[in-house]
């Protein structure tokens, strides 16, 4: 989740709306039924999607009732109707009426006329009471329009910085992330790459799926097993190619490790317990080879129709392993050859020479 621009840009991008008018649409109001709207009310926090984040911000301050939705704003009772009387939600002839439409005005007078599809069973009608005990308590106003105010602010204005504070609440955090990805001796667009990775958002077959690009279930499948749904999980752990090819580098480097559910458990687990400061950097490098050539190798069997096997994806991360190792300072005096036979080793001579000097 970034800071500021995020929303403006993807607006912008996907549905031509003009910097600023969104901004404007928080402080004044909603558009009623808008599509680019419903994704502003989406934040996609990494662990999950957060719906209509807006609720937790805007506070509604009923006026005449015509741009407040009944059931699905926050204008009466602390919460949506439509979540505390789930039945007669489903019951109401339309779902997206507003304050205004369910009642009239008789003499001055307001009157709450609630429609539904058929007649209320006795149950069906305690509820019905139990509503009308809660919306009694205010009614629409005439000649008066209904208000927002972000009560996240004392001045009742939107900012982006109280939103962003709200959504970081309870937002699980992986600030050791930052430095291992970014500070990486890798090129940038692994470190991209990898970032992506980590926040699940590459164009793995499921995501495709999940946004309408690939509507075929049988085309969301692993290219190399076919068996299931390509996901991130599935496509750099559980495939059998992928398994194959991290039990093949542990045992080039000479480690035992349990596979974890998670590319960012794996990531975790790949930091040296022995207290040398190089070899922990190389070991760490092995996790980015290992999951680039993976990616690299499915874009090639993929686009390219290229096979590929895991004895040819080890060699390809030993020679990427090896040439952003030397990019680590301190680290030379080694040749590929000594690498792809014994690294950790590689890495501990490296050690000593550099104590020695």
């Amino acid at each position: 989740m970034e800071k500021g621009g995020l929303w403006k840009r993807v607006l912008a991008e996907k549905y031509g709306i003009k910097e600023g008018y969104w901004l404007t649409c928080l402080k004044e109001g909603r558009p009623q039924g808008s599509k680019w709207w419903r994704d502003v009310c989406k934040i996609d926090q990494g662990e999950g999607i957060m719906n209509n984040w807006v609720s937790l911000g805007f506070e509604a301050k009923l006026g005449d009732g015509g741009t407040l939705k009944f059931w699905s704003d926050v204008w009466v009772g602390g919460s949506a109707l439509s979540i505390k009387f789930p039945r007669l939600f489903l019951l109401t002839t339309d779902q997206n009426a507003t304050v205004k439409d369910m009642g009239t005005w008789r003499n001055s007078s307001w009157h709450w006329e609630l429609p539904w599809k058929r007649q209320l069973r006795s149950w069906e009608e305690d509820l019905e009471k139990e509503l009308l005990e809660i919306i009694n308590t205010t009614h629409p106003s005439q000649n008066k329009e209904d208000q927002w105010s972000w009560h996240l602010e004392i001045s009742g204005n939107y900012t982006t910085k109280s939103a962003y504070s709200q959504l970081s609440k309870g937002v699980p955090r992986h600030e050791g992330d930052f430095k291992r990805v970014w500070k990486a001796p890798i090129p940038p667009k692994v470190s991209a790459f990898c970032w992506q990775l980590l926040h699940r958002k590459l164009p793995t077959k499921d995501n495709l799926a999940s946004r309408g690009i690939l509507t075929d279930i049988a085309s969301s499948n692993c290219c190399w097993c076919d068996a299931f749904p390509e996901s991130h999980d599935h496509i750099f752990l559980h495939c059998n190619l992928a398994y194959s090819l991290w039990i093949k580098c542990y045992k080039w480097w000479g480690v035992h490790y349990v596979m974890s559910n998670s590319c960012r458990m794996v990531l975790d687990q790949h930091k040296w317990t022995g207290g040398n400061k190089l070899i922990d950097r190389g070991w760490n490098i092995i996790w980015f080879a290992v999951v680039w050539t993976l990616w690299l190798g499915r874009n090639d069997w993929i686009f390219n129709k290229k096979e590929v096997k895991a004895d040819c994806l080890l060699e390809l991360v030993q020679i990427r392993s090896f040439y952003w190792a030397k990019n680590i300072a301190g680290m030379d005096g080694f040749s590929l050859q000594a690498w792809c036979e014994n690294p950790s080793n590689c890495l501990k001579t490296t050690n000593k020479r550099k104590d020695r000097v």
